[in-house]
């Protein structure tokens, strides 16, 4: 698995890349409609992959992620700081424990799939992509009530 997040004034956006061990591809981006900084996008990036893979099966996965602090945090090495960011490592590291997951920091440059989902996602009009799923997303995942709202239109 491959994720992203991204932020700016207008919105946040996540970019999660799923691979079968056989190649095949599930593409999603999310706009994060809710103030948030770009380590929480990328917290919601991770998670969101990880809901995602839990729903079609997967298990034992590699997750790949440029983000130091993040990868830094989720393995330990560097320590959380803030409740809200304590909240996304939490709910992170039981996700990730769920999966028999292992989350490994890679190069922007090896993660450009994903960084192009979470900045389309990010703008103010999110632009739609064929045969990629999009959602928007109006509270943070950590959130104890999480009701999503989920549109086709466009799709």
């Amino acid at each position: 698995m491959y994720t992203n997040g991204s932020s700016n004034r207008q919105a946040g956006g996540a970019g999660v890349v799923l691979q079968s061990p056989e190649g095949d591809e599930i593409e999603c981006m999310v706009c994060l409609d809710f103030p948030i900084t770009n380590n929480e996008a990328e917290y919601e990036a991770l998670i969101a992959g990880l809901d995602l893979a839990k729903a079609v099966g997967a298990s034992n996965m590699v997750i790949h992620c440029d983000s130091q602090v993040v990868t830094n945090q989720v393995n330990g090495d560097y320590e959380c700081k803030g409740e809200k960011m304590k909240k996304y490592l939490e709910q992170t590291k039981r996700r990730v424990n769920e999966l028999q997951a292992k989350i490994v920091q890679i190069p922007r440059g090896e993660n450009e799939q994903a960084g192009r989902f979470a900045k389309a996602a990010s703008v103010e009009y999110m632009i739609t992509l064929d045969k990629v799923l999009s959602f928007i997303q109006l509270s943070p995942l950590i959130d104890v009530v999480n009701i999503q709202e989920i549109s086709s239109e466009g799709n």
